[in-house]
């Protein structure tokens, strides 16, 4: 099969979706492109992004078909059962409602049992190198700097820059986030 009837056929299965009245009690029908092609096994991250499969390789930000790891019963159940309560509290906080402000919490504080319960799946992926994704709250109008250290153990994060985009990592808790630039501060500009 071709690359461009690879597309056509990942466009037809999402207009097909869209379509659907009950889509969004529907998985998404996902696409090839969705997916790592990665021949090398680069580490992978633990990541929850609101769908089902939260295994990411490091350097391409794709899914990693968990098939591909041959995880184990117990290793698959995990990932699953913390997905679910990873991508809930990550709903509430996208939200803007209510239950944002308890949420961000939850996702920042390294303590927190969806926090304490990732670095402990992603540490029964190890064997994979297995990062866990450690949140932090995106948009411009965020006044909550970018890390710097772990928020573990406390130690300066490494770059790593393996990826397509610049990440931090801690190489002793095996933790992942994303790398700020320093943003300028836009009032500096008003005149």
């Amino acid at each position: 099969m071709s690359e461009a009837s690879i597309r056509n056929d990942a466009g037809d299965r999402f207009r097909l979706w869209l379509d659907d009245p009950y889509h969004r009690l529907k998985p998404y029908p996902g696409s090839p492109d969705d997916l790592c092609t990665c021949s090398d096994e680069p580490p992978i991250k633990l990541m929850s992004t609101l769908g089902e499969n939260p295994i990411h390789c490091m350097r391409c930000n794709r899914e990693v078909p968990p098939e591909r790891l041959r995880l184990e019963t117990r290793e698959v159940d995990a990932v699953a059962s913390w997905q679910s309560v990873q991508g809930a509290i990550e709903m509430l906080e996208l939200d803007s409602g209510p239950y944002e402000l308890w949420a961000r919490a939850q996702l920042m504080d390294p303590n927190s049992p969806t926090n304490r319960r990732g670095l402990e799946v992603s540490g029964l992926l190890r064997a994979h190198r297995c990062y866990f994704w450690f949140f932090q709250p995106i948009g411009i109008d965020e006044d909550i700097p970018g890390l710097t250290n772990c928020p573990v153990c406390d130690r300066r994060l490494v770059r790593y820059d393996d990826g397509i985009f610049p990440q931090l990592i801690c190489e002793d808790d095996w933790v992942v986030t994303e790398f700020r630039e320093l943003m300028p501060d836009l009032d500096d500009n008003e005149e």
